[in-house]
């Protein structure tokens, strides 16, 4: 069974599908903490998708600084990945307001690169929180 997150926007949003871990049998925590995830950018008039590895540590390193960011409506929330399919940035502002900046990269097309921003707020924000808990639930990190 999939989950996804979505980090939308006023009208952009991008949104990570994450479909089931690479290899459910590997022994190796470095190995068997790989998803395998579908991605979907949509800031008009660009709109793209498409697929990239990410592991389950990106996603707990975003829930933690989310909920940082959320508790005090302040500072910022990064996702960060080790291929680089996927990189954003969430910056609060006291208001309650936020913005997402990013770009997403096809892993086997270097050159190809979608650079985004797009205005957001705590409301969207916290229900992207409650998909990465689900997220989390059931694709935990194994150790």
């Amino acid at each position: 069974m999939s989950e996804r997150l979505q980090v939308m926007g006023h009208d952009a949003g991008l949104m990570v599908e994450v479909l089931d871990y690479e290899n459910r049998a590997a022994q190796n925590p470095d190995d068997a903490n790989w998803l395998k995830c579908r991605i979907k950018v949509n800031a008009p008039p660009f709109v793209g998708e498409f697929q990239a590895s990410f592991t389950t540590h990106d996603f707990v390193h975003l829930a933690n600084a989310l909920s940082a960011a959320l508790r005090d409506c302040n500072g910022s929330a990064e996702f960060q990945t080790y291929e680089e399919g996927l990189a954003f940035r969430v910056d609060f502002r006291k208001t309650g307001q936020a913005t997402v900046s990013g770009t997403a990269k096809i892993p086997a097309q270097t050159r190809t690169t979608l650079s985004f921003a797009f205005d957001s707020d705590q409301s969207f924000l916290r229900e992207s929180l409650n998909e990465l808990q689900g997220i989390l639930s059931q694709f935990p990190v194994k150790t």
